[in-house]
């Protein structure tokens, strides 16, 4: 709880005000990354983390000047591909930039209450790839987006607002002597490790001020392009081992915090006049 009203409060009230914002932990696998951002216990009202936390603030605020849609969407990254966790298909998806990042055929659910929602982010859980490894008996396998996006109609001020809610839980970064021996967990741990290298990268060409910058070589840069520099506000959870064995992972880990620290992003309230008032299917809180 605490943890949540430092860092996640302040993202979850601007983007009910009309503010992007993602929240994402990154650190070594087994670090407690998904204990941050999901808790130990879904179905408990305490012991929860991040996410479920944001879902209950975001409808317990009551604003009674505007009508709202919520809808939410689960995209996992795996091995370098995007899959629909909403969707048990397994199609791979792609990411287009049309100028906003989509991803083709996801599916996005229409919600109305906390465990509506919840329901949805349990749904998809189920469908997450993970594996056992030497550091983690069930470690992810995958990095995890679950998005929500949030459209109110103002009726004192006659606008309309589009939020975007980017709630990230990463894959661990992991040496191989630390993946179980086999060739799947090695090539998982492979393409785990070049897309948080990736994200490594941009957030330093994004320091430097670089002409390009390589959102486009990693699936998770590109659909994270907004949150990282740009139109957003992010808080990045840094997870680290308490064990001394794991030292150089621990300096690795708080060096990468202190460079993400150092991005400047713009965000903005997405406002527009109301062009077409909502149906009558969408709720007011």
């Amino acid at each position: 709880e605490a943890i949540f009203n430092i860092v996640g409060k302040p993202i979850v009230d601007g983007f009910v005000e009309g503010f992007n914002g993602t929240i994402f932990a990154y650190g070594q696998t087994g670090s407690g990354k998904s204990y941050t951002m999901l808790g130990p216990d879904l179905n408990s009202e305490s012991h929860v983390g991040i996410i479920p936390r944001a879902i209950q603030m975001i409808f317990s605020d009551n604003p009674n000047t505007f009508k709202y849609l919520m809808k939410c969407s689960f995209i996992e990254i795996f091995n370098e591909e995007c899959y629909d966790l909403l969707q048990t298909n397994g199609e791979k998806l792609k990411i287009h930039v049309t100028p906003e990042i989509t991803v083709e055929n996801s599916k996005e659910i229409q919600v109305t209450t906390v465990n509506e929602c919840m329901q949805v982010l349990k749904f998809g859980l189920k469908q997450r790839k993970t594996a056992e490894t030497l550091m983690n008996r069930d470690s992810s396998r995958s990095h995890a987006v679950f998005s929500l996006t949030l459209i109110t109609e103002n009726f004192e001020e006659k606008s309309i607002r589009k939020s975007r809610l980017n709630l990230v839980d990463l894959a661990g970064s992991e040496r191989q002597s630390q993946t179980n021996n086999s060739r799947v967990r090695l090539q998982e741990a492979g393409k785990i490790n070049n897309s948080l290298s990736t994200l490594a990268r941009v957030i330093r060409q994004i320091n430097q001020n670089d002409e390009y910058v390589a959102y486009r070589s990693s699936k998770l840069t590109l659909l994270l392009r907004d949150s990282l520099g740009g139109n957003s506000k992010t808080a990045l959870i840094v997870n680290v081992h308490q064990n001394p064995e794991f030292i150089n992972d621990t300096i690795s880990t708080l060096k990468f915090a202190l460079d993400v620290k150092r991005v400047k992003n713009s965000a903005k309230v997405n406002e527009s006049e109301i062009q077409k008032p909502f149906s009558e299917r969408q709720s007011s809180f």
